[in-house]
């Protein structure tokens, strides 16, 4: 039995043996040879068709701890392993502080590099920083790559806020605003001196610098040491806006001076609001208002201070006094603010007319009250409005 197995593999093995001499025989070979598909690639003129990436670094590159406003660089090395030449574009970045340049511009040939170079600009204090780019490629497999450069941006000193806002500072208040100062690479941070850069109300402010508290520096990432700068401005401003800078000198590594910014605006014990009313200038914005119709709106006076209970509103001028009707309503406490309302009315039918404040010609209304307060007895509220037809 088994003889006959042996006999019947060995003759249908000399068959296909025949077969193919035969086929070799009458059949002529193509120039080259036979062209042979590998399992684990695909035909070989499928694969000379096409680039392919190579990028021996991660596409994320971490920088590490940067200073605020330092610039980085980082190249990262894209190698053409394909048979066909490798197209390189930049399609996008992630924002304005960061520059990408792709060299070579031209097709890279197989085996060559191309070289993409991404800088940045570290520009806020943000913790955490990423930026980067998004390329387009002519590789099948990966038409589009993301490039990423990552660190932490930790600047030597930093103060929270920069700035303060102090709003509405009464004449006779004394008002007062802190900042906190972080050091990053101090481990005793010191104010060696300050200036006052506006010298026109510096004597207005006092400066006071303590140690800061350790466990605010602790819960300050990265921070080593710290002071808390107390600003305090004294009465004797005049009504208005003001702004002040200060200039910090410390022992911080690498900073010579730190600035501070403080601005803000001082107010009598009376003040105005209401609709389209600019608070600081005391300007009532009403616009056109139709002859026929007329109009009616409300502006309220707030009252507070030492002589808030010896205030009383009334009104000595209008202009245009055939125009503008002003009452002033009765009072009621908001608080421990006294509000008085006081009607403005253009009554229906009256005669057109420009009060704009363009020109001579077509000056802004107005409104005198008389206060009561011994260091403002007047209050003036201009009025920027037309009758039209």
């Amino acid at each position: 039995m088994r003889t006959i197995f042996i006999v019947v593999v060995a003759a249908l093995a000399g068959t296909a043996l025949g077969a193919g001499m035969a086929y070799n025989q009458f059949t002529p070979i193509p120039p080259g040879g036979l062209e042979i598909a590998l399992a684990d690639s695909g035909p070989v003129e499928q694969r000379e068709m096409h680039p392919r990436i190579l990028i021996d670094d991660a596409t994320t590159f971490n920088f590490g701890v940067m200073d605020r406003g330092q610039e980085g660089q980082h190249t990262f090395e894209i190698k053409n392993i394909g048979a066909a030449p490798l197209t390189v574009e930049m399609l996008n970045k992630t924002c304005k502080c960061t520059n990408v340049e792709v060299d070579p511009t031209t097709p890279v040939a197989p085996g060559d590099i191309c070289r993409v170079v991404v800088h940045w600009r570290a520009e806020s204090y943000t913790a955490e920083y990423r930026h980067g780019a998004t390329l387009g490629t002519n590789d099948p497999s990966n038409p589009m790559i993301e490039l990423t450069v990552e660190g932490r941006v930790q600047p030597n000193i930093r103060a929270e806020p920069m700035s303060v806002a102090m709003t509405n500072v009464l004449v006779h208040e004394t008002r007062k605003a802190s900042f906190i100062v972080f050091a990053y690479r101090d481990e005793n941070l010191q104010v060696l001196d300050h200036h006052w850069l506006n010298l026109e109300n510096d004597r207005n402010f006092d400066l006071e610098i303590h140690p800061l508290d350790p466990e605010i520096v602790k819960s300050e990432p990265g921070a080593l040491s710290g002071v808390q700068v107390d600003v305090t401005l004294k009465p004797g401003l005049p009504l208005g806006q003001f702004h002040q800078d200060l200039q910090l000198v410390t022992n911080a590594s690498g900073v010579a001076e730190l600035s501070l910014f403080i601005s803000g605006n001082i107010v009598g014990d009376i003040t105005l609001s209401g609709r389209n009313l600019i608070g600081e200038k005391n300007l009532l914005k009403w616009g056109g208002i139709p002859s026929g119709e007329g109009g009616t709106t409300v502006v309220n006076a707030l009252i507070k201070g030492p002589h808030r209970d010896e205030i009383n509103l009334s009104v000595v001028e209008v202009f245009p006094e055939n125009t503008l009707q002003v009452t002033v309503e009765e009072a009621r406490m908001v608080g421990s603010v006294k509000m008085v309302p006081i009607k403005i009315t253009v009554p229906a039918g009256a005669e057109t007319i420009n009060c704009y404040g363009n020109d001579d010609a077509s000056p802004m209304g107005r409104i005198v009250l008389a206060t009561g307060h011994p260091d403002m007895d007047r209050l003036q509220l201009d009025v920027r409005f037309a009758v039209t037809k």
